[in-house]
């Protein structure tokens, strides 16, 4: 899946449209010095999606990798430029790094009452694997929250066949 506009890491000077996409976006929002936190740590990977005409950010992820697997953390895009297929190559994006880090799989953790982002997921080949319920997940309004828990096995379908990293990193064929 080639991107229609390059996907570069998130850039210093994009740190304060990407805060008020933020704004936009969740009850929850990032600010832009807890962006810039984030992009300073040495676990975390950040990428944003830049219109080139614009030259500004129109969506962006944040990814951070955990042990075996590269954790999808936060995905946004603005308003203006959804459903345009920005946060599909941005999810391209993040598994193509999966692939070149020799990840085992992707995950993401939403809530369950935020519908686009579970068609998002599902489009991309994430399954659901968990639900948590529980009182230590609050939403704004005090009310209790579902979260749901996405994974992408980078080596699926044929993760389960042993020796198979080693047949794929060799290009050989299954």
């Amino acid at each position: 899946m080639k991107p229609r506009n390059p996907v570069q890491p998130l850039l210093r000077r994009h740190v304060e449209h990407v805060a008020e996409m933020e704004r936009l976006l969740f009850d929850d929002p990032l600010t832009a010095a807890d962006l810039t936190a984030i992009c300073g740590q040495k676990s975390a990977l950040s990428y944003s999606w830049t219109i080139t005409e614009y030259h500004v950010p129109a969506a962006y992820m944040l990814l951070e990798f955990a042990g075996a697997s590269l954790s999808l953390t936060r995905i946004g895009t603005h308003p203006d430029f959804q459903r345009q297929g920005h946060a599909t190559d941005l999810i391209g994006q993040a598994i193509k790094l999966a692939e070149g880090r020799k990840r085992e799989y992707i995950d993401a953790v939403i809530s369950e009452s935020v519908l686009p982002a579970q068609l998002l997921l599902r489009s991309c080949g994430f399954r659901c694997t968990k639900i948590a319920r529980g009182k230590g997940y609050l939403r704004a309004d005090g009310e209790h929250e579902s979260l749901l828990r996405f994974k992408y096995d980078v080596w699926h379908p044929y993760r389960h066949v042993p020796g198979i990293r080693e047949r794929m990193q060799a290009g050989m064929t299954i």
